[in-house]
C-alpha cells in the first residue's frame, strides 16, 4: 500500500522531533515506519487497522489481548519482526485514545 503524503509528513516530524537524542532515522517496515537510533528500533509508527477495528467495538480482554495489570491496553506480538530486530521479539501496546 503506498504511502500518503500526510504519512510521510507524520513520519518526518518524528524523526525530526527525536534528533536531539542522536541520528534517528525512519525504515519502511510492517506496513508503517521503524524508528531506529542507529541498529536498536525503539518506536514503530503503523496502522494496525485490524486491532484497531476490532478493539472499536469491543475491549482488548475480549480478544485476549489485555494486560495483566492494565486491562484497557492491549498488547500485540508484532509478525515476522526478528529480520529487522536480530532475533527480538517486537511488542506493541495498543490503548484506545478519544478524538478530540
Amino acid at each position: 500500500m503506498p504511502v500518503s503524503n500526510q504519512e510521510k509528513e507524520f513520519v518526518t516530524y518524528v524523526v525530526d522531533l527525536m534528533q536531539s537524542i542522536g541520528p534517528v532515522r525512519a525504515k519502511a517496515m510492517f506496513g508503517g515506519h521503524g524508528i531506529f537510533l542507529e541498529r536498536l528500533m525503539f518506536g514503530l509508527i503503523a496502522a494496525l487497522l485490524s486491532h484497531s477495528n476490532a478493539l472499536r467495538v469491543s475491549e482488548p480482554e475480549e480478544w485476549g489481548l489485555a494486560g495483566k495489570e492494565n486491562k484497557t491496553k492491549a498488547y500485540v506480538q508484532c509478525l515476522d519482526a526478528a529480520s529487522y530486530t536480530d532475533g527480538v521479539t517486537a511488542i506493541l501496546e495498543v490503548s484506545k485514545v478519544d478524538a478530540p
